[in-house]
């Protein structure tokens, strides 16, 4: 991932492994990070294992409907 110039990133399913993973990457490339995922309690671990969490955002997503909409077109 060297070559990623962006600043942001937003991961969903961040709490799964794959996409835990990926956060954890983005975030050790100083890349701000927005992670969503279903588990709230998974974010917040996440977000503890992350360290500062501070510089990071983490949101828990119920089946919220524009959400579930914008990801299913």
């Amino acid at each position: 991932m060297e070559m990623m110039t962006m600043k942001r990133a937003m991961v969903v399913g961040a709490t799964g492994g794959t996409g835990a993973a990926i956060t954890e990457e983005l975030i050790r490339q100083g890349i701000e990070t927005i992670a969503f995922g279903r588990s709230g309690q998974k974010l917040e671990l996440l977000a503890k294992n992350l360290g500062n969490p501070a510089q990071q955002r983490f949101e828990h997503c119920r089946r919220k409907r524009p959400v579930y909409s914008l990801a299913s077109n």
